[in-house]
């Protein structure tokens, strides 16, 4: 493993909390609208996704399906609050065209989103130089949704992680080893059998499941998986995979996130109905924090996850068909 991402991408994860406090200390005055359009593309749009299920009452939408298929819909003097850590995503960028006056979050004070001609605020997320995938920089935009949209208690949540960061690391070194003897050991549920009509079916697929604003966290977790080890990862809200995909679940890994929201009781009877049924499960549980702050927590652990499993499989560069920043021609 390079030195470059030991030094970078593990040391980012650690220092997520002290970021996330800087972030809520220089954004203590925040104030963000409600009841107008969220647009952001990946890690920036499930940030918006979580503060959606977390309660507030905002309209997240993908910024380059929003801007091919809905930009007609937009009204005159609308407003907007566009997300992009970089400030450079081009779909995002693309939608700063579309609203008369817009709100800007973002990592990066002189991007051409910040500086934008309807730009009439632009927040900075405080998460400092980030190479890899989205670690410290998803979290500060979780903070600064939470405070803007008026969760306080976010201070609190902040400080509950700063004292179990060797929890997460457990957590995901655990589930790390668990997913590679998986990926690795043909003799196991995800490996080679026979079922009467088939052989040498190897896994079909590893699933992270959420609900509420895990749902969202499901699917950042999939993507910081999917970029980190080559392997294709897939986010879905639990009650969605309990609606046909789980008919797959024979030889597939599944992560499964639970709290103490209005689907405990179904997770977990979906976990024991998978186990039955022989699916490799892992599961990743949060209780301490309420289930609207439980994403802060339940990421760290994925992205602990994400880093050891890279270095198991012995990945050694993070972005091949692209870069960090998404830009494209219109």
């Amino acid at each position: 493993m390079s030195e470059k991402k030991t030094s970078t991408m593990l040391s980012d994860i650690w220092k997520i909390p002290d970021q996330a406090m800087h972030c809520l200390e220089n954004n203590q005055s925040l104030t963000l609208p409600d009841e107008v359009l969220y647009l952001g593309m990946g890690s920036s749009f499930y940030a918006a996704l979580t503060l959606k299920y977390a309660g507030a009452e905002i309209s997240p939408e993908l910024a380059s399906e929003f801007f091919n298929y809905k930009k007609k819909s937009v009204a005159k003097n609308s407003r907007a609050v566009l997300i992009s850590q970089s400030g450079r995503s081009s779909e995002t960028v693309w939608c700063a065209g579309l609203f008369d006056q817009y709100i800007s979050i973002t990592n990066v004070l002189k991007s051409p989103l910040a500086t934008g001609k309807g730009c009439i605020k632009s927040i900075l997320i405080e998460a400092g130089e980030e190479v890899y995938s989205a670690t410290k920089s998803y979290i500060n935009t979780l903070v600064v949704l939470y405070q803007g949209l008026g969760f306080f208690a976010v201070k609190e949540a902040i400080k509950n992680i700063q004292y179990r960061m060797k929890e997460f690391e457990k957590i995901g070194r655990k589930l790390a080893d668990g997913l590679y003897s998986d990926l690795k050991d043909k003799k196991n549920n995800c490996g080679d059998y026979k079922d009467g009509n088939s052989k040498n079916r190897t896994c079909k697929g590893i699933c992270i499941l959420g609900s509420g604003p895990n749902w969202a966290t499901a699917l950042q977790g999939s993507l910081i998986f999917t970029e980190s080890t080559k392997y294709i990862f897939t986010g879905m809200s639990t009650a969605q995979f309990d609606h046909g995909p789980k008919e797959a679940a024979k030889n597939a890994i599944v992560i499964i996130i639970n709290t103490n929201g209005p689907v405990c009781t179904r997770t977990s009877n979906l976990i024991t109905k998978l186990s039955d049924f022989g699916t490799k499960i892992y599961v990743i549980e949060e209780y301490e924090l309420a289930e609207e702050f439980s994403p802060l927590a339940i990421i760290i652990s994925l992205n602990f996850a994400a880093y050891y499993l890279s270095e198991n499989l012995g990945i050694k560069k993070t972005f091949i068909l692209g870069d960090k920043v998404t830009e494209v021609k219109e």
